[in-house]
């Protein structure tokens, strides 16, 4: 069995360099925020932790995941909570502005 690393380097990052000390993540894939619950339509903040995702970035509030019992109607997967964008990185990495269409009733 391999040794466990334990020097939080990157695979072929010298062993000396940290995680953190890697150059910015420019061109890295990041989630894309959709701005509302494809359900009821209303407003996710990508600060806030309100929104439910899917491994699709199906995006819901997390009043209309409850309702659909935390499963994605779309892809059957499970519906988790979004990861906040910290405030300062909106600038630089914004989230889309492109609304989700309302796919589903939640009614």
């Amino acid at each position: 069995m391999p040794p466990i690393r334990t020097d939080r380097t990157a695979p072929g990052d010298p062993p000396d360099r940290p995680d953190h000390d890697r150059p910015d993540h420019e061109g890295d894939p990041v989630l894309t925020m959709k701005p509302n619950c494809e359900c009821c339509d209303c407003d996710l903040d990508p600060s806030g932790t309100d929104a439910r995702i899917c491994s699709f970035e199906c995006t819901w509030c997390s009043s209309c995941a409850d309702h659909l019992g935390g499963t994605c109607p779309n892809c059957g997967g499970a519906l988790v909570q979004r990861p906040a964008r910290d405030a300062s990185l909106l600038e630089a990495f914004p989230a889309s502005p492109e609304r989700a269409p309302a796919s589903h009733g939640c009614s």
